[in-house]
C-alpha cells in the first residue's frame, strides 16, 4: 500500500484566524516490482524510502509535485497497480484530520472497520507557503482463517 498526500493552503494563519489546508490523498496497492520499477525509471531513490516490513514500520518521502506527476502517470498505465481512492478533506492549521479508504466486513461474527487510514496534522510553516505534516497510518485488514463468507 502506498499513500500519497498533497497538501495546498487555501488561507494563511493569521492573528485571530486558523488557516485552512487542503488536503488530497491518493491510496495505491501495488507489488514491490512495480515501486521498483518507477524508481529506476524516473531515478527516483527517494522512493527507495517507501518499502518497509513488518507491522510497525513507517517510511516517508517527499516528492516534487513534478515527480508526484510522472509517478502517478506511471501508475495509471501500469498493470497491477490500483488506486483505491481518492480521499480529500479540508481541515484548519494544526487541526487532526483524518482520509481513508475503508469498508465495513463482518469477522468472527463481529462487524468491523478495514483498510488504510491516514490521520494528518497539518501545520502551515512560518514562511506561509509549505506545509509540515504529522502523519500517522494504519492498515487493518483480517487475516483469512478470520473472515466470514460473504
Amino acid at each position: 500500500m502506498l499513500i500519497l498526500v498533497q497538501p495546498k493552503i487555501l488561507e494563511p494563519s493569521s492573528p485571530g484566524r486558523v488557516g485552512t489546508v487542503f488536503l488530497a490523498g491518493r491510496f495505491i496497492e501495488l507489488p514491490d516490482e512495480v515501486l521498483a520499477q518507477v524508481t529506476a525509471e524516473l531515478n527516483l531513490d527517494v522512493l527507495d524510502n517507501l518499502k518497509t516490513a513488518g507491522n510497525e514500520s513507517s517510511a516517508q518521502s517527499l516528492l516534487t509535485t513534478e515527480q508526484a506527476s510522472q509517478v502517478l502517470e506511471i501508475f495509471k498505465n501500469t498493470k497491477g497497480v490500483d488506486v483505491l481512492s481518492f480521499p480529500r478533506i479540508q481541515t484548519g492549521d494544526g487541526v487532526p484530520a483524518s482520509i481513508g479508504q475503508t469498508e465495513q466486513r463482518m469477522v468472527a461474527g463481529q462487524e468491523r472497520t478495514l483498510g488504510s487510514t491516514l490521520d494528518v496534522e497539518p501545520r502551515i510553516a512560518a514562511d506561509g507557503s509549505s506545509v509540515n505534516l504529522t502523519v500517522f497510518s494504519r492498515l487493518r485488514k483480517a487475516s483469512p482463517a478470520h473472515q466470514d463468507a460473504p
